[in-house]
């Protein structure tokens, strides 16, 4: 089933992760060689219940909400996270500073977990279809760019204890729109093509 292009848009915001998983980024398709991902959703024991309550976590900005709160009151300190984020994204301190939110930490992980659900069974498409643009419109409440978006994914993930060596190069090939060495990917430049706000473009099928 074809896609719009406001549809396409959506998926945008999931796109870090697709391109880290080598999945398309503008296709809700299931293929075959994404078995492992079912597999992997299988192995937390998931179910129908269980992620619709993961998904309306991920909505509810459960995680990066613990996570401002941890740095509004100091528990953490995002000093030397950021200038990592700086230094590996050559991106200026200082717009990296002015994040204050890891919003799209569980944003990014919302549109992704959507389709991978979808794919697993447990929820619809029209379900699908409803949790990621409720992500997006969330998404446009809390950010208002993509350079903005991509950092605070980045200071989310490390905050949460995961490291970003090993997804930096996928990143800065989205957010740069560069292809990786002797390949070419579909849709890499999805940053240029598509809005993060829609500024009164309005798409059409």
């Amino acid at each position: 089933m074809a896609i719009t292009k406001s549809q396409k848009r959506m998926l945008v915001f999931g796109a870090i992760l697709f391109h880290i998983e080598n999945q398309k980024i503008l296709s809700v398709s299931f293929k075959e060689e994404y078995e492992r991902f079912l597999y992997g959703i299988e192995n937390q024991n998931q179910n129908r219940e269980t992620a619709i309550t993961t998904l309306e976590q991920l909505l509810a900005l459960t995680e990066s909400r613990r996570l401002d709160s941890l740095l509004a009151e100091k528990v953490l300190d995002e000093t030397d996270i950021k200038k990592e984020i700086s230094k590996k994204m050559k991106i200026s301190l200082q717009e990296v500073q002015d994040i204050r939110s890891t919003y799209a930490w569980d944003i990014c992980r919302l549109v992704a977990m959507s389709k991978w659900c979808f794919w697993g069974g447990y929820i619809t498409r029209e379900e699908m279809w409803n949790f990621i643009s409720k992500g997006v419109e969330r998404a446009s409440e809390n950010g208002d760019n993509w350079k903005s978006y991509t950092i605070s994914f980045l200071i989310g993930r490390r905050l949460a204890g995961f490291d970003i060596d090993d997804v930096i190069k996928q990143v800065k090939q989205i957010f740069y729109s560069r292809h990786p060495f002797f390949k070419r990917i579909k849709d890499i430049d999805v940053y240029k093509k598509y809005p993060f706000k829609y500024n009164r473009v309005i798409y059409t099928n």
